[in-house]
C-alpha cells in the first residue's frame, strides 16, 4: 500500500494539488487496503502531497480498518456527526493551504461536492481518476495471483453450471447451485448478477434469468464472475444440451 500511496502523492506534488479526496470503494481499497461498502455513509481517503493520509469511515468500521493493516490516522464518525466538519478540522490543524482538490468526478455526487465546497471553496477541482487508472493498470505479483484465483473460481462456476444442467431445471435453479457451490469455496460476492439463459433468450445480450426450463437441444448461456479480495473475474460460455445440430455448430 505504501508504494501506491507514494506514487499517488508524487502525482499530487507534480500537479500542485493540495489534497485528493478519494471516495469510491475500489480506489479506497486500492490505496489503503481497507475494503468496505458504507452504503449511504461517507467512506473517503484523504491523500496529501507531503503529509500522511487520513482514512474517513463510520465509527463502527474503525476496528475493521485497523485490522486491515491501515497504520495512519482515521476519522471515525457516528450517524449524528458531520464527517465534513471533521475533515475540515483535521486539515486546518495541519495548516495546509487548500487551493486545488482532486476528486473522482464520476463518483462524487453533487450533494457531496456541495458539502466539500462549503468547507473548501477552492479555485480548482481536478479529476484524479485517470491517474488512478494508470496506477492500477500495472499489477504487482499479489494482484496477479488474486486475479488468477478469481478467474479459476469463475471457471469452476461454469463447470458447476454445466454439470447441473438437466431437462426441466430452471435458469434460477442452476444459478442457485452455482452460487451455493462458490460460497462453499469462500466467495462472498459475485462480480455482477449471475446470468444463466436458455433457448431463444441466449441471444439476448443482457437477458433476465427466470423460470424458463432447460429442454433437450437448447443452448444454455453462462455469464458470471466473482469478487475476490476486491478484484473481479468475468467469464461467458455457451453450451448445447445434448448433441448440437449442424446449424448450432
Amino acid at each position: 500500500m505504501h508504494q501506491r500511496l507514494q506514487a499517488f502523492s508524487q502525482w499530487l506534488q507534480q500537479q500542485h494539488i493540495s489534497f485528493a479526496l478519494i471516495t469510491s470503494t475500489p480506489n479506497v481499497f486500492y490505496l489503503s487496503g481497507f475494503y468496505s461498502d458504507p452504503h449511504e455513509r461517507l467512506l473517503a481517503l484523504l491523500v496529501f502531497p507531503n503529509e500522511e493520509p487520513i482514512l474517513v469511515c463510520p465509527q463502527m468500521e474503525v476496528p475493521q480498518a485497523k485490522r486491515s493493516g491501515w497504520g495512519y490516522s482515521i476519522i471515525g464518525y457516528s450517524d449524528i456527526d458531520n464527517p465534513w466538519e471533521f475533515i475540515y478540522e483535521h486539515i486546518a490543524k495541519r495548516q495546509i493551504p487548500v487551493e486545488t482538490i482532486a476528486v473522482e468526478k464520476s463518483h462524487l455526487s453533487l450533494e457531496r461536492y456541495e458539502q466539500l465546497y462549503t468547507y473548501f471553496p477552492t479555485r480548482a477541482v481536478l479529476n484524479a481518476e485517470e491517474k488512478l487508472r494508470q496506477l492500477r493498470m500495472v499489477k504487482d505479483e499479489k494482484e496477479i495471483a488474486i486475479l488468477r484465483q478469481a478467474a479459476a473460481l469463475a471457471d469452476f462456476g461454469v463447470e458447476v453450471g454445466v454439470q447441473t444442467i438437466a431437462e426441466g431445471k430452471t435458469e434460477l435453479d442452476i444459478i442457485a447451485t452455482i452460487e451455493h457451490e462458490l460460497k462453499k469455496k469462500g466467495v462472498r460476492e459475485m462480480s455482477f448478477a449471475t446470468m444463466v439463459l436458455t433457448g431463444q433468450k441466449t441471444a439476448d445480450p443482457h437477458g433476465v434469468p427466470g423460470l424458463a426450463t432447460i429442454q433437450q437441444g437448447d443452448f444454455v448461456l453462462f455469464d458470471l464472475g466473482v469478487v475476490l479480495d476486491g478484484y473481479c473475474s468475468d467469464i461467458t460460455r455457451t453450451v448445447v444440451v445434448g448433441k448440437p445440430t449442424d446449424e448450432q455448430k
